[in-house]
C-alpha cells in the first residue's frame, strides 16, 4: 500500500469518527434536548385556543414522573406534587399578556451520575410575553434545578426546583 492510499483511508477514519461524535447523541446532549422541549412546550402562543393548549400540556407531562415535585424557594407557594397539580399550573394563561409566552433557558449545566440513571440541569430561566415590540418584556425570570431519572432508556422529570434568586434573567 502506498502512502497516500493509507492517508486517505486515516482521513475517512477521522471524518467518520467525528461524524458519528457529533451526530450520535450522548446522554448529556438527550438530557439537553428533554429540557429544552419541555421549555418550548411551557410556552404558549398568542390566542391558543383550549385544544392547542391541552394538547401542549398533555405533551409537556409525558416528559414528567407521575410523582414529579415541583419546590419553590418562596414561602407564600406550597409546593406542587404530581402531574395534575403541574398540569393546571401549566396550563393557566399568564394574566399579564394575551400575547403568549416563550420560555428561554440561559447557562445550562448538566451532571450525570455515575451509573447515568440521573441527571441534574442547573440554569436560568427566563418567561417573556410576546408582545409585539423591539424588545420583549420579561413577565419573570429565576435560577432553576430539575432532576431527572432514566426509566426505560426516557429522560423523565422526577423535581424542579425553583429558585429565588437575585442572579436571575430579569
Amino acid at each position: 500500500m502506498d502512502l497516500r492510499r493509507v492517508l486517505a483511508l486515516a482521513l475517512v477514519g477521522v471524518v467518520a469518527g467525528a461524524a458519528a461524535y457529533c451526530w450520535w447523541p450522548s446522554e448529556e446532549r438527550r438530557v439537553r434536548q428533554r429540557v429544552e422541549a419541555m421549555a418550548a412546550a411551557a410556552g404558549s402562543p398568542a390566542n391558543e385556543d383550549s385544544l392547542s393548549r391541552l394538547a401542549r400540556v398533555k405533551r409537556l407531562l409525558g416528559w414528567m414522573r407521575e410523582d414529579v415535585r415541583v419546590d419553590f424557594e418562596q414561602s407564600e407557594w406550597p409546593p406542587l406534587v404530581g402531574r395534575d397539580a403541574v398540569a393546571a399550573l401549566v396550563a393557566r394563561p399568564w394574566p399579564q399578556t394575551t400575547a403568549g409566552v416563550t420560555v428561554e433557558l440561559q447557562d445550562l449545566t448538566i451532571s450525570l451520575s455515575a451509573d447515568g440513571t440521573t441527571a441534574d440541569v442547573r440554569g436560568k430561566v427566563r418567561i417573556a410575553s410576546r408582545e409585539p415590540s423591539q424588545d420583549p418584556v420579561t413577565l419573570d425570570g429565576r435560577m432553576f434545578a430539575v432532576t431527572l431519572h432514566r426509566v426505560d432508556g426516557e429522560w423523565l422529570v422526577a423535581g424542579v426546583r425553583i429558585m429565588r434568586s437575585d442572579d436571575a434573567i430579569r
